[in-house]
């Protein structure tokens, strides 16, 4: 003890092929752990990614369901992220768009409803009108008074009675060749134009 002195050498003989055969079943066995983590991290990523795309696919169908006129479909998606809340509000507006359409077509059926009763109405309206135009020429063409009508200064009408007192042609008068003010003497011109 203490002396730097060398007194010999020991030679100790070890077999290290069993260290070696340890060493190299340890290094399969952590290739093996890696590959089968590597797999369950694809399957898992592979899973977590078809929740997330099912979702959007969801939402994809409930579109297109919507564009071609079922407002009735609805979009279930029980997962509480981004997604569902998009669902929820896709839905409440196809709920709201499904309301205003059937508002439009109630709207729609009343307004026909009163566009057939409006229709009825300006016909029969017509047909009194008519009538009643009827009545009043038949009224004025046989009167034995002068009837004249003037309109913006110019002579529209005038009855037969008007015709043959005055001896004025209906042709040359209602083309207003001749205005009314010609009918009067100069002194009972302006009296005449104030009515």
């Amino acid at each position: 003890e203490g002396s730097d002195l060398q007194w010999g050498i020991i030679r100790v003989g070890l077999d290290l092929s069993g260290m070696r055969r340890e060493i190299e079943r340890v290094r399969w066995m952590l290739l093996a752990i890696g590959l089968g983590g590597v797999l369950l991290a694809l399957a898992g990523t592979r899973l977590i990614a078809r929740k997330i795309t099912r979702s959007i696919d969801d939402l994809v169908h409930g579109t297109i369901a919507v564009s071609r006129g079922n407002l009735d479909h609805r979009i279930q998606i029980d997962s509480g992220d981004e997604i569902a809340v998009l669902a929820a509000h896709f839905n409440h507006m196809t709920g709201q768009v499904k309301r205003h359409r059937d508002e439009i077509a109630i709207a729609k059926r009343e307004l026909e409803i009163l566009n057939a009763t409006l229709e009825d109405k300006v016909v029969k309206r017509t047909e009194e009108f008519l009538a009643s135009e009827e009545k009043y020429r038949i009224l004025v063409e046989s009167s034995p008074d002068p009837i004249l009508i003037v309109q913006d200064g110019c002579i529209r009408f005038l009855n037969p009675a008007f015709e043959h007192l005055f001896g004025w042609a209906r042709e040359e008068t209602v083309r207003c060749e001749i205005r009314a003010e010609d009918l009067f003497d100069a002194e009972d011109r302006a009296r005449a134009i104030g009515y």
